[in-house]
């Protein structure tokens, strides 16, 4: 199950749970089926850390990519230059020539290596909100479980306190 149907999940059992007779701002929860929905979130977010390590190789991938890319115009810029030198206006010309190869190739590369950058920052960006959501929806789904819990405990009948009984007797 998705994190976010488990969510839901939680958030449905919150809204369709029992009250006390005497506290209605509480709700009574099955403590085995919230425990089992944290187990679940427990087991999905590994999921979203998988998720982020994807990310992170897929980063290292396209900049290596980049790179590779960028080395290769290099080194074909730096042929094509060697094959125009020849003779002395030749050899001018092949040198300005290569310059612009080279400039054009290393512009190309940059905008390359810097595009995987952007890429990687956005899908990193993206990864952390969708972790801050899931993050704050597990400490409000704690928070409100801790408060049943308490409420639980303080409303818990003492064992040496007798009830009350009113018996009524008809005159």
């Amino acid at each position: 199950m998705e994190i976010l149907d488990l969510i839901d999940k939680l958030a449905f059992m919150a809204e369709n749970a029992k009250q006390p007779l005497l506290n209605k701002d509480q709700i009574i929860l099955d403590e085995n089926e919230i425990y089992e929905i944290i187990d679940a979130m427990r087991n999905n977010i590994p999921t979203a850390i998988q998720d982020a390590q994807w990310i992170k190789k897929d980063e290292e991938r396209i900049i290596s990519a980049a790179q590779d890319e960028h080395d290769k115009i290099i080194q074909a810029a730096q042929d094509h230059a060697k094959m125009l030198i020849s003779e002395d206006e030749v050899v001018r010309r092949a040198n300005a020539e290569a310059e612009n190869i080279v400039a054009h190739a290393e512009q190309q590369a940059h905008e390359i290596i810097e595009g995987a950058f952007i890429y990687a920052h956005d899908l990193m960006d993206k990864l952390e909100n969708q972790l801050t959501v899931y993050y704050e929806v597990v400490q409000e789904g704690r928070a409100d479980i801790q408060k049943s819990l308490d409420s639980m405990q303080q409303n818990k009948p003492s064992a040496n306190k007798v009830p009350d009984i009113n018996v009524h007797t008809e005159d």
